[in-house]
């Protein structure tokens, strides 16, 4: 499972189930110099910004509450 930022700058999720992976488009977009590759996340920033990719990491986090708890 995981988040992968397209060329279009646009934010999916990447997950597996029974060994064939799904994408979905969470139809967030974000400037690819504000994304961490590492962590698959907005890069935390101080401001405006920072409290945009705030809100943006949050929503992340709920797209992988849902998918973990699901059974």
């Amino acid at each position: 499972m995981g988040f992968f930022l397209k060329r279009s700058k646009e934010v999916y999720f990447h997950y597996w189930i029974n060994s064939k992976r799904y994408t979905y488009s969470t139809k967030i977009k974000i400037d690819r110099s504000e994304w961490d590759l590492k962590t698959q996340r907005p890069k935390a920033r101080r401001g405006k910004t920072g409290e945009a990719n705030r809100n943006i990491t949050h929503e992340l986090n709920e797209y992988q509450k849902a998918f973990d708890t699901h059974p």
